[in-house]
């Protein structure tokens, strides 16, 4: 059985960033990518031209067409028993939210941006259960594409001239151990506001964050980042809503 990365985005741009992001993640996994027609857009040869993969992640078109809503998006996830979907700027927020797969965000521009496979992962990190799970995910992605992780911890209520306490770096330094033993792994803790530091992160390929899932993405990891950085984040995002796990597995 086909591992599925479902994708579901409005007919155009969005689709093709959203396809993008879906093929660079399917392709370390082996997985098919399966596009989810909405009922919000007309199918046409514009359409069909942009649901085209390449020669090595398969592409599929489901026969039916769902509304552009979580409920419905979530009952497609279940149904085909995906582990992950993809989704464009503007669903993200409500579709995230209780969201029984990890959420990939494909910002603007991901179709001409995006590379082949993602190999330089970011992880924002404060130390939560989610946080691990978000960690794992990205240690499993850089697994399997000889790729390096940076996990990112975003310290908001320092004083000027001190980032973190010495036990927060130690338990940051302990994580990143843990991951370095299967990845490249770097760690940084930054002092300023969680959403703005993640916005600035420019050199990513991919930023993976859990969520704890306390409202429509009113706390997305190290505080309130929430929809701010799935809207305006410069690298497709990642969400793992609370309850939602990484794979167990490590690289086949």
């Amino acid at each position: 059985m086909h591992r599925t990365i479902l994708v579901s985005a409005p007919a155009g741009p969005a689709l093709q960033d959203a396809l993008a992001v879906a093929v660079g993640l399917a392709r370390p996994r082996g997985a098919q990518v399966l596009v989810l027609p909405r009922r919000d857009m007309a199918p046409g040869p514009a359409a069909m031209a942009a649901v085209a993969g390449p020669p090595d992640v398969p592409v599929i078109v489901a026969d039916t067409a769902v509304a552009p809503r979580a409920e419905a998006l979530h009952e497609a996830v279940v149904a085909y028993a995906a582990e992950l979907l993809v989704v464009d700027q503007a669903l993200a927020p409500q579709v995230t939210h209780h969201a029984p797969c990890a959420v990939a965000v494909a910002p603007a521009g991901a179709a001409t941006s995006a590379p082949a496979e993602p190999r330089s992962l970011v992880v924002g990190w404060d130390g939560s259960t989610e946080a691990g799970e978000a960690l794992e995910w990205a240690v499993q992605v850089a697994e399997r594409t000889a790729g390096a992780v940076r996990i990112v911890h975003v310290f908001e209520h320092a004083p000027i001239g001190q980032v973190g306490s010495p036990v927060l770096r130690a338990r940051l330094e302990e994580t990143r151990a843990a991951a370095a033993q299967r990845v490249p792994c770097t760690a940084q803790v930054v002092t300023g506001r969680a959403a703005a530091e993640l916005q600035r992160i420019g050199d990513a390929d991919l930023l993976v964050l859990g969520s704890r899932d306390r409202g429509p993405l009113t706390a997305v990891v190290l505080g309130s980042v929430a929809a701010s950085v799935l809207w305006t984040a410069a690298c497709p995002v990642v969400v793992l809503p609370r309850g939602v796990h990484a794979p167990v597995e490590t690289t086949v």
